[in-house]
């Protein structure tokens, strides 16, 4: 057999320079003591340059995997603090506006209208016609339907229940004359002018806020309704007992005018949260606007 010298590359693990190799001579003429004395020599530099660059690559990853834990924890200890900063801040802006809601303005006597009452406003009494006699504002939707939860110069004012879409039959005069539906706003007023100025509107039917009619001029007499009509804005100021017609929404709403202040007035009405309720009411330049939660555009008069 011919004679050949190999040279045979001895792979070890990689380090941080790159690949490295152990080489040794193979000579197959030597003896097998030459030859494993070529192998014990590379077991030993193989065993001892293994461990010391183990231990090189095993302190970088491991400092390698320090860093990135340090760099982690330090993330989220920083989004765990911006997140309380946010709570604390929505927090505050919540208790801020629950301030400014709960707290009245003495500046006026004005408490929102209609679907609203804050907790002072409920905590007061409305005062009927007869000033000694005094009513508790009591909510429609905590007592049965039908029951009397108001009254205003001898009419009665009854509650709707908490269905406001509701309607529990028709109501009529003794004599026949159409109120409307029990117990709608409607119902109310035409009553209440019905009782208190033997009052039949010639055209009793129809949503409430089609008691206004936006073609007539201010003061011009209003023939559905057998009213004088004035505009919410005009130079007309509103006065007991005035018919106050909204146009909110789909149908409406109309009240009775109860009471007028310099800057408010009160308003008696059926089928809302509550039978009473002040509006604002502004005065500039001879003019008298109504503002409040809904939109006034008008009132009626006998």
């Amino acid at each position: 057999m011919r004679d050949r010298d190999r040279f045979y590359d001895i792979k070890k693990s990689r380090d941080l320079k790159g690949d490295h190799g152990y080489r040794y001579y193979y000579d197959y003429k030597n003896s097998n003591g030459y030859k494993n004395e070529y192998k014990n020599e590379y077991k030993n530099n193989y065993k001892s340059n293994y461990k010391s660059n183990s231990d090189h690559r095993y302190n970088k990853v491991n400092k390698k995997c320090y860093d990135y834990r340090y760099r982690r924890s330090s993330r989220y200890k920083r989004k765990e603090k911006s997140f309380v900063l946010g709570l604390a801040l929505v927090v505050i802006a919540l208790a801020i506006v629950v301030a400014t809601k709960t707290v009245p303005d003495d500046s006026n006597d004005f408490s929102p209208s209609y679907g609203y009452q804050d907790s002072v406003y409920k905590t007061e009494t409305a005062t009927s016609q007869n000033k000694e006699k005094k009513l508790p504002l009591i909510s429609q939707e905590d007592v049965e339907v039908g029951t009397k939860i108001d009254e205003y110069k001898g009419v009665a004012v009854y509650s709707n229940g908490k269905n406001y879409l509701a309607s529990n039959g028709l109501n009529f005069s003794d004599d026949g004359y159409y109120f409307g539906y029990k117990w709608q706003c409607v119902e109310f007023v035409k009553r209440f002018y019905y009782e208190q100025f033997n009052h039949e509107m010639p055209d009793g039917a129809g949503h409430a806020k089609y008691f206004f009619n936006p073609l007539l001029e201010q003061g011009e007499l209003n023939e559905q309704r057998g009213l004088y009509q004035y505009k919410n804005g005009g130079d007309v100021k509103p006065r007991e007992d005035d018919l106050l017609v909204f146009d909110d929404g789909s149908y409406g709403h109309v009240a009775i005018i109860s009471a007028v202040g310099d800057n408010w007035l009160e308003v008696v009405q059926q089928n809302s949260e509550f039978p009473r309720e002040k509006y604002q009411l502004i005065v500039k330049d001879g003019t008298y606007t109504v503002e409040g939660d809904r939109n006034p555009v008008g009132w009626l008069r006998k």
